[in-house]
């Protein structure tokens, strides 16, 4: 399965490749590649700021959630743990859509991140007071 390089669409069967560019039609090989901008340095550089900003609120609430009694290891391997499934279900996904460049590898860190902060709500409670 690939993607067409003038409109996107998947390929699933058929084509044309052109050397290793896949193609839908003769239409589409007779229009070229689409052009694509690269992605703004800034732009990428805000996508890595919020992903990494969510992870570490992540971490610091679901180390709060962690039982009372576990030894501190085994709760900060946990959490680390529970904050890294968002970069590894963003490479997942960059591999299976074929966007491989670190813009979209953050942008979907970023916002799988910020969907497993939301998840955080309503499960932290009120601190304990000594």
């Amino acid at each position: 399965m690939s993607t067409c390089a003038a409109c996107s669409k998947t390929i699933l069967f058929g084509g044309v490749a052109v050397g290793d560019v896949h193609y839908c039609s003769q239409q589409c090989v007779d229009k070229g590649p689409r052009k694509t901008s690269p992605a703004k340095p800034f732009v990428v550089v805000a996508w890595a700021v919020l992903a990494l900003v969510a992870t570490a609120v992540n971490f610091i609430i679901d180390l709060s959630l962690a039982p009372k009694g576990i030894p501190a290891g085994l709760a900060v391997s946990g959490s680390v743990g529970a904050v890294s499934v968002p970069y590894i279900l963003a490479g997942i996904l960059m591999f299976w859509k074929q966007h491989r460049n670190l813009h979209s590898f953050f942008r979907a860190a970023a916002i799988i991140s910020v969907l497993l902060f939301f998840s955080y709500i309503g499960k932290v409670g009120q601190p304990v007071k000594g």
